[in-house]
């Protein structure tokens, strides 16, 4: 299986910005393309934030679909109980347009309050 660290792809051990994760998911897609299993590893890192990881993986899930992605991605070191949260909810957004809608919509209303 190949392994990936995301500290080695960004260089940072701050996974906080958009093009950090389109980066990682640029760094992953030729391996998923070829049916290849990866296993990314966020050891060393200190900080991880939604829109990073809807800019990695879920953009990939969103790409190849949640079957695909189950089957070849595996993810390492999610130290952080929050880390979990953010990668199972940015899972359920990227392959559940309606949840991915409601949540916009949520999202919307709050920020017009």
């Amino acid at each position: 299986m190949n392994e990936l660290r995301i500290l080695d792809i960004i260089g940072t051990p701050e996974a906080i910005l958009r093009p950090f994760g389109a980066k990682v998911a640029e760094t992953i897609r030729p391996y998923i393309e070829a049916d290849k299993p990866v296993s990314l590893s966020f050891e060393g890192l200190n900080g991880v934030i939604g829109s990073f990881l809807r800019a990695s993986i879920g953009e990939l899930y969103r790409t190849f679909g949640k079957e695909k992605m189950d089957s070849l991605l595996i993810c390492t070191h999610l130290t952080r109980p929050v880390w979990q949260s953010l990668l199972a909810e940015t899972i359920l957004l990227a392959t559940n347009p309606e949840e991915a809608q409601a949540h916009e919509d949520a999202l919307a209303y709050t920020l017009s309050l």
